[in-house]
């Protein structure tokens, strides 16, 4: 039963990041024809700011972030174009997906130039169908239309298979991850992340 990786942190809305160097609408997938929009039902493609399971090419990807406003907790979980996500985070992911996805790491400053926290942009490589097409309510049309009244998703649990972190082409550029990693998330207790929990079937 698949837990999808949100972020809950208010400063993200109050406050935000301010890029300190690269220029994220550079920023593009390794194999350069994956950014070209696809045929209509093949997924998500890869557009500014949204991976949707692509693996990306670091290079103008910022390696400084001021993080605005005052100085408070700095969330292990919280979203800067890409998840931001802190270096126990981290461990935690590569310890169920062993390098299988990215992580670029970025010093996070205060406005006045001192280090807040150094953390990593948490890029998806694993892109997936795993959305169950008989037991789900949503109505597809492309992607997933998970906005509309009434829509429910249940997920495949053979379409995901030994997976346990990855992004479905056809719903958010968020990611998901395993009923096993999801309990060891919540067991860690990070600050800034949401974990709702779907049905699998």
């Amino acid at each position: 039963m698949p837990y999808f990786v949100g972020t809950r942190d208010p400063d993200e809305v109050s406050y935000g990041y301010t890029f300190l160097d690269g220029d994220y609408s550079k920023v593009t997938t390794l194999d350069p024809d994956m950014a070209k929009r696809p045929p209509p039902d093949s997924g998500l493609f890869f557009s500014y700011n949204r991976a949707s399971g692509f693996a990306i090419d670091s290079t103008y990807l910022s390696k400084r972030l001021q993080k605005n406003g005052p100085r408070r907790a700095v969330p292990d979980v919280t979203m800067a174009k890409l998840l931001l996500v802190s270096e126990a985070f981290k461990e935690v992911i590569e310890r169920f997906d062993p390098g299988l996805h990215q992580f670029f790491p970025v010093d996070v400053l205060w406005e006045d130039g001192q280090l807040a926290a150094r953390q990593y942009f948490f890029n998806v490589c694993t892109r997936l169908d795993t959305v169950d097409r008989t037991a789900t309510t949503a109505r597809f049309e492309h992607i997933w239309r998970t906005w509309e009244a009434g829509a429910k998703l249940v997920f495949n649990l053979a379409a995901i298979g030994p997976h346990h972190v990855w992004c479905d082409k056809f719903l958010s550029a968020n990611p998901f991850v395993s009923d096993a990693l999801g309990q060891a998330l919540i067991e860690r207790n990070f600050s800034g992340l949401g974990l709702p929990h779907f049905e699998a079937v």
